[in-house]
């Protein structure tokens, strides 16, 4: 899997990449499975998380599910 980071180039109607990370598909799941439990702990933080919302619209475009953590 490669994830590229793009910045927009002022001026202009392109991107231009910042960075790409290459990784495996077992790191892949190990990333998002990391980030989850990131989220989580944030969340549950009484003095500085929050509920994460995400807009239903952009799940739906996406077709994603807000699944229970």
């Amino acid at each position: 899997i490669t994830l590229i980071f793009m910045e927009p180039v002022p001026g202009a109607n392109r991107s231009k990449a910042n960075a790409a990370v290459r990784m495996s598909l077992e790191h892949a799941k190990l990333l998002v499975l990391l980030l989850r439990s990131q989220l989580k702990a944030y969340e549950a933080n009484p003095q500085l998380g929050r509920e994460i919302t995400l807009p239903k619209e952009i799940l739906k475009q996406l077709k994603l599910e807000d699944e229970p953590w």
